[in-house]
């Protein structure tokens, strides 16, 4: 039995609506470097395009 070929992780990004896309970046940043010190989701009207911030210090 064959099963289908899973989609690359770059495919189901691409699928993500702005809002889902937002939650993945913000659960994704701090696994970057542990260096952050803080993941904020700012998203919606007047973020000015900032929907993810990482800071690296307080």
């Amino acid at each position: 039995m064959q099963f289908p070929a899973m989609p690359s992780p770059e495919k189901i990004v691409f699928t993500y609506d702005p809002d889902e896309f937002e939650k993945f970046v913000e659960e994704w940043v701090p696994a970057l470097d542990s260096l952050y010190v803080r993941v904020e989701r700012q998203g919606g009207a007047g973020d000015h395009g900032i929907d993810v911030a990482a800071f690296l210090t307080r």
